[in-house]
């Protein structure tokens, strides 16, 4: 049985990736693994690279209806496993809402002592300008003016 190839654009198609991601696996079959790829010369000069259909299919672990296999898992199994992944979601987000909750009580705590402090700050600058005022108005009541000087 002969391998199939198909084009980077129609493998994007076919397995649901983008581009980018297949030129990421191109790029990683070019060293590892070359006989995955094929060129094809084109009439301007350049390459056109395809890609293996087979290993597209394992490496993505796609079935022939380019969907993900889940084989493993019964219907019935995989509601059960989304009901208790629902279950441990709903627990981890009302955990981290606690979390956050406690985070935003330590922060408003740290704002509030942080307010108080700049009024300290504020009353204590308030306090320390007055008097330098007061100092100032005794200094120039007792500095006597150049043409009362005694000589």
């Amino acid at each position: 049985m002969e391998k199939q190839f198909i084009s980077l654009k129609d493998a994007c198609e076919y397995s649901n990736k983008s581009m980018s991601t297949l030129r990421r696996l191109v790029n990683e079959l070019k060293d590892n693994q070359p006989n995955k790829l094929k060129y094809e010369d084109l009439k301007n000069g350049s390459k056109k690279i395809l890609i293996e259909v087979d290993y597209l299919n394992e490496y993505y672990n796609l079935n022939k209806d380019n969907q993900p296999n889940n084989t493993n898992h019964s219907a019935e199994t995989s509601k059960s496993i989304d009901r208790s992944s629902e279950h441990l979601l709903v627990s981890a987000y009302e955990n981290i809402i606690k979390m956050l909750n406690n985070d935003l009580e330590a922060k408003n705590k740290q704002i509030d002592a942080l307010i108080e402090r700049q009024r300290e700050s504020n009353i204590l600058v308030d306090k320390m300008s007055s008097k330098l005022t007061l100092e100032t108005k005794e200094v120039n009541e007792v500095r006597s003016k150049w043409w009362q000087r005694k000589k």
